[in-house]
């Protein structure tokens, strides 16, 4: 088979390797922004549907939260991936590619996931899962998955503890053959400059989440970077930066917080941060 050029190296990794090559039907893959998941499912799919399977009418397919998002993502990338002369026919309209041995590829969007019933498929890939709807997965595609035992690779960047994150850890605690659980940061794929780019740019929660796949979960905090060993105590009275007053009257006593902005002490890696810190309080009852 003539390789398309689209199809370029990629550079070996051996979580990567091991997802494409795990007999797992269901795989769940967080890993970072511009890592190569996403690259991945679309060669999975693109083999797919080359290759076939026992049934006359292989379908797979490709999808995101939106079928605007997912046209974006896969469409035009699926149509440079495939070789032409195993192609019978682009839909342009119907987001569809068949191939001369029947199978057909789908790009779909989630934002109605009752779109994937009706028809039985084959395998697809569900990207951004993170944001998709929680039920989109065990009452639209899972059940159009079992007449066939299909496959499907939830792929994509953690959005806090939601469902994608339950679904991740029941996938690494499966012992059977039926889920896999794949992660790797974009720090393993990406140019070391890119990755200090990113970290100067984002601040720590949204960094890890992004490029590390982490799933971070600050749920109830009004302040995030709250660290109680950082975050909380006095500062000594600076008499060249000017006073901050926080009032909360409220509740009874009233609360007065006198602040000021200052580098705030060293946090034990060298760094220094320049924040607000408290350097006294006012407290007062009434009625």
């Amino acid at each position: 088979m003539t390789l398309n050029p689209r199809l370029y190296t990629l550079k070996p990794h051996p979580v990567q390797y091991r997802l494409w090559t795990e007999e797992k039907r269901f795989k769940v893959v967080p890993a970072g922004r511009r890592s190569g998941k996403t690259e991945l499912g679309k060669r999975k799919l693109i083999e797919a549907a080359y290759e076939g399977t026992m049934f006359p009418d292989a379908r797979f397919f490709a999808s995101a939260p939106t079928r605007d998002q997912a046209k974006r993502i896969f469409w035009t990338d699926l149509k440079a991936m495939v070789n032409m002369q195993y192609v019978s026919s682009i839909m342009e309209s119907e987001l569809k590619i068949e191939f001369v041995n029947a199978s057909e590829i789908h790009v779909i969007g989630m934002d109605k996931p009752e779109r994937i019933e009706g028809t039985p498929w084959d395998g697809g890939i569900m990207d951004e899962y993170g944001n998709m709807k929680k039920k989109a997965w065990p009452e639209n595609v899972r059940p159009s998955l079992s007449d066939r035992m299909g496959w499907c690779w939830l792929i994509g960047v953690p959005e806090g503890r939601n469902h994608y994150y339950n679904t991740y850890r029941e996938a690494k605690a499966d012992t059977s053959n039926l889920w896999g659980a794949y992660h790797w940061i974009s720090a393993d794929i990406l140019p070391p400059q890119e990755i200090e780019a990113a970290k100067r740019d984002l601040d720590l929660r949204t960094y890890e989440q992004e490029y590390e796949a982490s799933f971070v979960n600050y749920a109830g905090m009004a302040y995030y970077c709250f660290d109680e060993k950082y975050s909380v105590g006095k500062l000594e009275y600076d008499p060249i930066n000017p006073l901050i007053f926080c009032f909360d009257f409220n509740e009874s006593p009233g609360v007065a917080v006198v602040c000021q902005e200052q580098w705030l002490p060293d946090r034990g890696d060298g760094s220094k941060i320049f924040g607000t810190g408290v350097i006294g309080e006012v407290y007062s009852s009434f009625k």
